[in-house]
């Protein structure tokens, strides 16, 4: 047999290997199930997890496209009978749905796809101190008031009718009509306030005490005792976490995200994590990547109990 055979038998016997185990390519979409870490936090293919039963129980995924399609949503909904919960097309493009297993791996299917994350709870981190807000960055983008700052709080909402807001700054960036058809007009020290829980409503129905102390720590503004880090800026109030027990989801808080992007905010404060370094953490880094790629600033507590670092501060530098 000659040279020229046996290197191409070789290759014909190296791609049945790789077709065997799997090459990750644009046609094959990865899915990080809620129970399982991906090495080294990379998006690697995943089976369906034991304890997760192939029934009719929906579950939510997050599902990113390659690119920007109307028709990829259009038949995302048709395979899962389902309208989109969140869409997403600032900071990644893609959706947030419910879908059974059945339905997801048929989405996974779709070439269009680049990765399917089931849905992942986030919780409130306790804020200290004007430091912990990351103040001094906020500063340093204008005068000490923050003339002129929009700052979106992503947390378990803001008590807008607390007096500490009730002061109309000076110069406000953002007016009414902010976003159309979305989000409620508070004020002009609280030109948009929009809520991202599951109870139907998307106005904000319940104020956080938790989002409330990180807003009057950045921008609180009053004749009273009450004064922020930088009280002349506006903010915009995110609610992606539940005031009741500070849990939500990391489709919630990537669609605040999303939409603080296109407010075109100048800071992002997250004080919310996990206390465990999962793939699902990869994709928020690289949603608050893409916020910085805006030029945004964006801080995210670490939390206060010295043993543990709770993510994703750490991962992005970003430990507030």
């Amino acid at each position: 047999m000659s040279h020229k055979n046996k290197n191409i038998k070789f290759l014909i016997l190296l791609f049945g290997i790789f077709s065997f185990f799997g090459i990750p390519s644009k046609a094959s979409a990865k899915i990080i199930w809620n129970n399982q870490m991906p090495p080294s936090n990379s998006f690697s293919r995943q089976s369906i997890p034991a304890d997760i039963p192939n029934d009719n129980e929906k579950r939510r995924f997050i599902i990113v496209y390659h690119s920007q399609s109307i028709e990829v949503t259009e038949e995302i909904i048709e395979i899962t009978d389902k309208a989109p919960i969140f869409e997403y097309d600032e900071v990644m493009t893609g959706v947030a749905t419910e879908a059974t297993v059945e339905a997801i791996l048929e989405v996974e299917k779709m070439p269009e796809v680049a990765y399917i994350v089931e849905d992942f709870k986030l919780y409130t981190l306790d804020t200290r101190g004007n430091d912990l807000a990351g103040i001094s960055a906020y500063q340093a983008l204008s005068n000490d008031k923050g003339s002129g700052l929009a700052v979106a709080v992503i947390d378990d909402g803001v008590n807008y009718s607390h007096s500490a807001f009730f002061k109309t700054p000076a110069n406000p960036k953002i007016t009414s009509g902010a976003l159309d058809n979305k989000g409620t007009y508070i004020s002009d020290k609280i030109p948009f306030s929009y809520s991202y829980l599951d109870s139907g409503s998307k106005t904000q129905t319940q104020a956080g005490a938790h989002g409330s102390n990180v807003a009057g720590i950045i921008a609180a503004d009053s004749s009273n005792a009450y004064q922020g880090g930088i009280p002349d800026a506006q903010l915009i109030n995110l609610q992606a976490l539940n005031p009741a027990n500070g849990e939500g989801t990391l489709s919630g808080v990537i669609a605040a995200v999303n939409d603080a992007v296109s407010l075109n905010v100048d800071v992002i404060n997250m004080s919310l994590g996990v206390g465990e370094q999962t793939g699902h953490i990869a994709v928020l880094e690289n949603v608050v990547n893409a916020a910085r790629s805006h030029g945004i600033i964006v801080a995210c507590a670490a939390g206060n109990e010295s043993s543990a670092n709770f993510y994703p501060a750490p991962k992005l530098d970003l430990k507030a």
